[in-house]
């Protein structure tokens, strides 16, 4: 599990302890009990904003995260989004 992916793996592993043997993450980026424990407001706003349905909009139906943060090369960028070319593969595996 890494980064964001990594809370989604934990609640599964909960869920599925019978079907685990271990575990390995990276990056863990550790939940947080009210918006003020993740740092500056900069960050809290921005992050406020991806939970929004304007975020959903942007990751979810444009891609965002894929077509307009990942610093790669057309090469990476094409290979990073075949898993993603459906919306429907962007959505929250939870909602």
């Amino acid at each position: 599990m890494q980064d964001w992916g990594s809370a989604l793996g934990f609640n599964w592993a909960y869920h599925h302890s019978d079907r685990i043997a271990g575990l390995s993450f990276f990056e863990f980026v550790y939940p947080f009990a009210k918006w003020s424990d993740l740092g500056s407001e900069e960050l809290q706003q921005q992050f406020k904003m991806i939970r929004s349905e304007a975020g959903r909009k942007l990751i979810v139906e444009q891609n965002g995260f894929v077509e307009m943060v990942l610093p790669i090369t057309k090469v990476e960028h094409d290979y990073y989004r075949t898993p993603y070319l459906q919306e429907s593969s962007r959505e929250a595996p939870y909602r």
